[in-house]
C-alpha cells in the first residue's frame, strides 16, 4: 500500500506540473487565473467528495475497516487527477482555443 500511495503522489505531481506548465500564451492573465483557480477548486472538491463517500461506504463493511481510508485516498486522488487533466485539455482546446489567442504573445511549448 505505501508503494501505491507513492505512485498516487507522483501522478498527482505530474498532473499539477502539466496543468501549470502548459498554460496557453496570448490570453488574458485574469481570465486564465480565474479558470485555473476554478478548476483547482472543482477538482479538489470532487476528489474530497468521492474520497469521503467511498471511505464512508467502505468503513461500514465488516472486516474492511482498516482499508477504508486507503480506498478513500486512492479514489479521491484519482478523481482529482482526472478532473485536473481533463480541464487542462479543455482549457487549451475549447476555452482558450489557438484561434483566439494573441499570436505576438504565444510561446513555443517547452519540454
Amino acid at each position: 500500500m505505501p508503494f501505491m500511495l507513492l505512485i498516487l503522489a507522483a501522478t498527482t505531481g505530474i498532473a499539477l506540473w502539466a496543468f501549470v506548465h502548459y498554460n496557453p500564451g496570448g490570453v488574458s492573465p485574469g481570465s486564465l487565473l480565474a479558470y485555473n483557480l476554478a478548476v483547482s477548486a472543482a477538482s479538489l472538491a470532487a476528489g474530497i467528495a468521492v474520497g469521503m463517500w467511498l471511505f464512508e461506504a467502505a468503513s461500514g463493511m465488516p472486516g474492511k475497516e482498516k482499508l477504508a481510508w486507503y480506498l478513500g485516498i486512492m479514489a479521491g486522488g484519482l478523481v482529482f487527477n482526472v478532473v485536473m487533466a481533463a480541464a487542462g485539455f479543455l482549457r487549451n482546446m475549447a476555452v482558450f482555443p489557438k484561434s483566439t489567442r494573441d499570436p505576438a504573445h504565444q510561446e513555443e511549448p517547452r519540454f
